[in-house]
């Protein structure tokens, strides 16, 4: 029989593991944690090292969409937070060499918070505009970014000069 790894302080998702917990006619070792919501719980190690368990359940309760779709086509906004991302991050997308690989790149709240992009840049005025970053040397990030038409977007790019 191998030697119980003592799992103690470590955190799996939402959960701080805090000691052994008795073993309840189950195979396996059980461990007690404390979700972040304060809730404790006793998980099987093997969830905890597979990350079959994140939280104490409360986690389920949480709303799994962000709202922005409507009879399953997400909205403008939606689309365009993800593709924002895809180009700066995604290596494998085209749009990456002139984004990304430039080193243009999201801001961190924004990346990671859907809801926090929206309430910076809002819903755009019509389905004609798209978003624009007004310094194009400089990433998204709140105060760069505004929604633009096609005139006010083809004026603010940056030049390209050809090899002689």
């Amino acid at each position: 029989m191998r030697a119980a790894v003592d799992m103690t302080g470590q955190r799996v998702g939402r959960l701080t593991i805090l000691r052994r917990a008795p073993c309840a006619n189950t195979k396996g070792a059980r461990w007690l944690c404390r979700c972040d919501c304060g809730a404790e719980t006793s998980v099987l190690r093997t969830n905890l090292k597979n990350a079959g368990t994140a939280s104490c359940g409360c986690r389920r309760l949480e709303p799994r969409t962000h709202g922005h779709a409507h009879r399953g086509r997400q909205s403008k906004l939606y689309r365009t937070w993800c593709n924002i991302i895809a180009r700066c991050c995604n290596e494998r997308v085209p749009a990456y060499r002139d984004y990304g690989a430039r080193g243009i790149g999201m801001s961190a709240a924004w990346r990671e918070s859907f809801e926090a992009f929206a309430a910076e840049v809002g819903e755009p005025a019509s389905e004609s505009l798209s978003i624009d970053r007004i310094d194009n040397d400089r990433g998204y990030e709140p105060g760069n970014v505004r929604w633009a038409d096609a005139k006010q977007q083809a004026n603010n790019r940056r030049t390209r000069r050809t090899a002689c």
